[in-house]
């Protein structure tokens, strides 16, 4: 098999970070006097997957790349080190491409992070080589735009390849092989990210996704594809856990058709998205997705409530649905890991139908219910989702901070009900990772028995005794540096 050559001189230097929450060192959170329970839950890693498919795409082009990750945790004196190691003379391009904060961030964090991203990009500008700004946070930049030459707000491998060469070329995602390279520094039993398809087939009416309400057969990846990354990647690194980063992947019913035929006696970890509906519309999913390797998923409920479900634009429209998820649930007992993405706040749904499904699901599956609050964008420039664009048709109002209220709910007293929930919810046996998050643990060295078989107060509290997810940060510096 043929393996990469990587040259030491980086055409393009991607900066990122984790797509695992912030990372902050040590000084960051004492000189941001950032509380430690702000960071709390950020004890793994994994990796966003837009900046590696782009320097794959690139690498296949002949141009070589280098992925820098972890951005905030680097102290400022490391980043300058960094810099001057890749961003030389011979560099045509430097791409930041920063993960979105997490909704209700503290806003020491925010501060910090900032700081953290126009640090890194004021040295970058210095050395007077094109900056680009892509990624998720390109809707709403925090890095100052006079560091910035250009944003990108989608899909980037064409435009990205545009700048460095004069090519008809184009990113075909059907017929794309992703791979990794040695200098992206991957660990020993890391999860990958990995996309089957783009874009959404649904248009939920909360959503803020710039794709969706796609045509069901549209960017699909060709099985053979997924299978020939899985193989090639199993080779170079011995990876056999990946975290698959489309927004409903069993929308794809044919994709899982043919991976079942080649999967189902290999020996690899998964775990993605999904929706239930889908699987009791297309029954066979309920068997064939762990039998594919599927051990866990973040199942997207959003609500129990019919009004909700025939509101949102779920397809079954909540009939049968409390029967068919129980259903589902009996069928998966231990062999699925499962945390229910439930969202308060959506007319005309009110605080005791939220309690009363967080309670039917702790009493009739294993499912850990995993609650946020509505969102809708306080910037009213910012605001693409149906809710924020057509409010009053649906009750929602902004008050004058732009915090947005109905007759049966205020953003502020739905905020301070998820927070109580997520906290009793986190005293349950079943508080197990899932999903993504539950991936990210492979990264700090562990097995899937001992993911599965833990809470996730247990699994942070030995991360956190034994100072894991630093040792992994800085190895990872010390190998990039040495490079």
């Amino acid at each position: 098999m043929l393996i990469f050559s990587v040259n030491i001189v980086m055409k393009v230097v991607i900066f990122t970070s984790s797509a695992q929450g912030t990372h902050l060192n040590s000084h960051d959170i004492e000189k941001f006097k950032i509380e430690r329970r702000s960071t709390v839950k950020n004890t793994t890693f994994y990796r966003y997957l837009g900046p590696y498919q782009i320097a794959s795409w690139l690498r296949q082009n002949d141009v070589a790349v280098q992925v820098v990750d972890f951005v905030t945790y680097w102290n400022d004196t490391q980043i300058k080190k960094i810099v001057d190691k890749f961003v030389t003379k011979e560099c045509k391009l430097v791409c930041f491409s920063p993960f979105v904060f997490p909704f209700g961030a503290p806003e020491n964090l925010v501060k910090c992070v900032r700081s953290k991203w126009n640090l890194l990009a004021k040295i970058c500008k210095q050395k007077k080589v094109p900056t680009l700004l892509g990624g998720p946070s390109a809707y709403d930049p925090f890095i100052d735009k006079k560091y910035l030459d250009r944003v990108w707000k989608t899909y980037g491998e064409d435009y990205v390849l545009s700048l460095l060469k004069d090519t008809t070329k184009r990113f075909d995602i059907k017929n794309d092989v992703m791979k990794f390279a040695d200098n992206d520094f991957i660990f020993p039993g890391e999860s990958l990210p990995l996309e089957w398809s783009r874009g959404c087939v649904f248009k939920c009416k909360y959503c803020r996704y710039h794709n969706i309400g796609k045509n069901k057969h549209d960017h699909l990846k060709d099985p053979k594809k997924i299978l020939a990354t899985l193989e090639y990647n199993a080779e170079m690194f011995g990876t056999t856990n990946w975290t698959v980063t489309d927004d409903t992947l069993n929308a794809a019913r044919e994709t899982i058709k043919d991976l079942h035929k080649t999967l189902k006696d290999k020996n690899y970890n998964f775990a993605g998205y999904i929706r239930a509906d889908l699987m009791h519309r297309w029954s066979e999913q309920i068997h064939s997705l762990p039998e594919i390797g599927f051990v866990s998923a973040f199942m997207g409920l959003e609500s129990l409530h019919p009004a909700v479900l025939q509101l949102v634009g779920k397809g079954w429209g909540g009939k049968n649905y409390k029967t068919k998820l129980k259903e589902t649930a009996d069928n998966w007992g231990d062999a699925m890991v499962i945390s229910a993405g439930m969202i308060a706040g959506i007319p005309p749904e009110k605080q005791q139908d939220w309690e009363d499904s967080n309670q039917w699901l702790i009493d009739n599956t294993k499912f850990n219910p995993f609650w946020s609050c509505l969102h809708l964008h306080k910037k009213p420039e910012l605001r693409v989702s149906e809710f924020e664009l057509n409010a009053e048709k649906y009750g929602i109002k902004f008050d004058n901070r732009n915090k947005w209220r109905w007759n049966g709910a205020t953003q502020e007293n739905t905020n301070k009900w998820v927070k109580n929930i997520i906290k009793i919810n986190s005293t349950l046996e079943r508080n197990k990772p899932a999903g993504h998050y539950a991936f990210g643990f492979f990264n700090m060295g562990f097995d899937w028995k001992t993911i599965k078989d833990n809470t996730k107060n247990t699994l942070n509290f030995l991360i956190q005794r034994d100072n894991t997810l630093e040792s992994k940060l800085n190895d990872y510096y010390n190998r990039l540096m040495a490079y």
